[in-house]
């Protein structure tokens, strides 16, 4: 007869997250843009990218995002021996996959806060071995508000990376973007 209870009060603490209808958010987002300078003239550029957010209950969710990052290289290259190469610079471009899990503020304004733990996993770039880029997992700490109207909205995100990262993938990445709530 215990054990029976135990089990119908286990449900009614489980049945409401695992039943619950979840809620679904798709991002596109931009960041680190700007205006750069040269002998041919101005250029725009920027980072994109695209994120998939579910929730797990109301105050926990999971996201995953894909972003295209534009980088530079430097114009010289240290080698093991610490000696100098000089090299030409080269553009490359890289596809950061970030997943993170978030705890959301709940309350009930338009304003949705959150702050939340991941990791960002970014593959070498197909540039000359001489630059020595390898694939990278790094911790990351996220935070930022959502203002969402109705099923659409707009999020403003930071994002720390901690740890080791290579020079072309900055500690600190902020962006700004709409999402879709379905």
């Amino acid at each position: 007869m215990r054990k029976s209870r135990l089990f119908v009060i286990a449900l009614l603490f489980i049945a409401p997250a695992a039943f619950a209808q979840r809620e679904n958010n798709f991002s596109v987002f931009l960041y680190q843009a700007g205006v750069s300078s040269s002998e041919s003239g101005r250029h725009w550029y920027g980072n994109y990218g695209a994120a998939f957010e579910s929730s797990l209950t109301s105050h926990f969710s999971a996201q995953l995002s894909v972003g295209s990052e534009q980088h530079r290289s430097y114009p010289y290259v240290v080698d093991e021996t610490g000696y100098i190469n000089q090299v030409t610079p080269v553009r490359f471009r890289t596809y950061p996959i970030d997943l993170t899990g978030r705890f959301r503020f709940v309350n009930d304004t338009r304003w949705k806060p959150y702050i939340g733990a991941g990791a960002r996993y970014v593959a070498a770039p197909h540039v000359d071995s001489m630059f020595g880029y390898t694939n990278r997992l790094t911790p990351e700490l996220v935070g930022g508000v959502v203002y969402q109207l109705r099923h659409f909205g707009i999020v403003v995100d930071g994002k720390v990376l901690l740890g080791d990262h290579q020079y072309y993938d900055s500690a600190f990445k902020t962006s700004f973007g709409l999402n879709w709530r379905f």
